[in-house]
């Protein structure tokens, strides 16, 4: 009898272990497409090939897809389900808002499937470019990533009309290759700890853009520790109005204390004077991003005598449909760690200068390019400052508003171009995520940057201003980099009396 219930156990102890529903291995990067938890995306890739594991609160059948516009047409759809405990894996594409049909040639190998707890789970690979005219190329541009789900496996072999997905579908962007490694952890033989930087703003102003600023004072710590990692706090139903936030750090120790955890609009002649310093950019993040976790090596100083005690939150509130009454207290999470790392990081930003009379976009064109010069004297300066012949980038991510369909850093050595540094050609205003490198790019003495921006203005039918506003303009890059140097900002514009000459004002 005893001999009978250890057997029992033994047998559903392994049924339990079994059904877990957990990843398959250990995956950097990973994405919850429905946002909700119900449709989990988990990747990783080689030069070659990607490998994806989705898991889906179903009993049915589940599929992603790669599409240039969000739809279905001339999507590069796969789907699978598992059906009396076997997994199968198909590669089909879109052709409209109805079931899609198998591709003739078959480039995606199912690697292994699993279906308990209402949930179903599918491991594929498939090459990053493949010759079939059905697929389409996994590249290190934003790409968007259509899903749906089904109820029920297909009643036969293969999918049917019936088995149409109807509600059960979303569309999400996404970096795919080079995109944040969410699921990193961070090292665990650090000791880490937190802090929250949040806004108090009572109420929204009823403008389509606001800016706000808020002084805070950062903890004090006895030694010098590094930033390793920050995260997005949205308060719950303001996500359609923070658009951005930047931390920055100031140079000055001496500050108005009554100004501490105060709102006040930034970029105005009114603005407090003790702001003016607020300059180096310690974390970044944008519509669509996550949270973001720096490279085992580097961390953001912070701390010692020498480093900055007040930060500044700059806020980006886009209030299009001009609500009144909302209060905000969203803000950032900083974590950081007493073990030092063995490089202090920093973040440049290059690009165009940000006013009104840098540069303009004429209406109701389909290509128009704006250049942001980060010159290779300004680094060569900064470098020699503190005697290194080059800096290393492990990450960043580009900057533009509406108008932006291509944007890129330029990496210019001794009259040659490099490749470049960050490129997308689908960018996309509500998705704007950072690049983690795959490998580590080297500036070095002499080498110039370039920001290079390219606008569709086919709808506009007014000339477009570079500005604040989110129907305005912006052409900037931001640099993740190590060993950090005196420069948090190099940017450029065109003569404003040339740029008139050039439109015949």
């Amino acid at each position: 009898m005893t001999f009978s219930l250890l057997v029992c156990a033994q047998l559903l102890l392994l049924k339990l272990v079994r059904c877990n529903i957990d990843p398959t291995q250990a995956y950097e990067r990973f994405f919850d497409l429905d946002g909700v938890g119900n449709v989990k995306l988990y990747w990783k890739y080689t030069d070659t090939h990607i490998t994806f594991e989705l898991h889906g609160q179903t009993t049915g059948w589940i599929g992603i897809g790669f599409s240039p516009t969000g739809g279905m047409r001339g999507a590069d759809i796969i789907v699978g389900w598992v059906k009396n405990g076997n997994a199968v894996i198909s590669d089909r594409h879109g052709v409209g808002n109805t079931f899609p049909p198998r591709d003739d040639q078959q480039n995606v190998e199912l690697l292994t499937g699993a279906e308990c707890n209402g949930w179903t789970m599918l491991k594929f690979v498939r090459p990053l470019r493949t010759c079939d005219e059905n697929d389409r190329q996994i590249t290190k541009n934003t790409m968007k990533v259509i899903y749906a789900f089904g109820a029920a496996d297909p009643t036969d072999d293969d999918l049917t009309p019936i088995n149409y997905h109807r509600m059960n579908k979303g569309v999400r962007s996404m970096i795919l290759l080079e995109g944040p490694r969410f699921v990193t952890p961070l090292v665990p033989s650090e000791t880490h700890s937190s802090f929250d930087i949040l806004n108090n703003v009572s109420a929204i102003p009823a403008r389509k853009t606001y800016y706000n600023c808020m002084l805070v004072r950062l903890p004090t710590l006895p030694t010098k520790h590094h930033v390793i990692k920050f995260e997005p706090l949205i308060q719950p139903g303001n996500e359609r109005f923070v658009h951005h936030m930047l931390l920055h750090l100031c140079t000055k120790n001496e500050k108005d204390v009554t100004l501490l955890n105060t709102n006040h609009e930034c970029y105005r002649l009114t603005s407090p004077a003790d702001f003016s310093d607020c300059v180096q950019i310690i974390a970044a993040w944008a519509v669509g991003g996550g949270p973001h976790i720096l490279p085992p090596h580097v961390g953001y100083p912070l701390g010692n005598t020498s480093e900055p005690v007040y930060a500044m939150l700059e806020m980006h509130y886009d209030n299009p449909n001009l609500i009144s009454g909302v209060s905000d207290q969203s803000g950032m999470r900083i974590y950081y760690t007493p073990e030092l790392r063995q490089y202090d990081v920093g973040i440049l930003t290059i690009g165009q200068i940000v006013n009104s009379y840098s540069n303009i976009i004429p209406p109701t064109i389909s290509s128009f390019k704006h250049y942001g010069d980060c010159p290779a004297e300004c680094l060569e300066t900064v470098m020699d400052e503190i005697g290194v012949d080059h800096i290393k980038v492990v990450g960043g991510f580009l900057h533009s508003h509406l108008l932006g369909r291509k944007l890129r850093v330029r990496h210019l050595r001794n009259g040659t171009e490099l490749p470049n540094i960050l490129r997308d050609d689908s960018y996309d205003f509500d998705y704007q995520e950072g690049h983690s490198l795959t490998e580590e790019v080297i500036i070095r003495k002499g080498d110039a940057l370039q920001v290079v921006c390219d606008y569709d203005s086919s709808g506009r039918s007014t000339y477009t201003t570079v500005g604040l506003a989110t129907e305005n303009e912006m052409c900037l890059g931001f640099l993740t980099y190590y060993p950090k140097v005196p420069l948090s900002i190099c940017e450029t514009s065109p003569y404003l009396l040339e740029l008139l000459q050039y439109f015949g004002v």
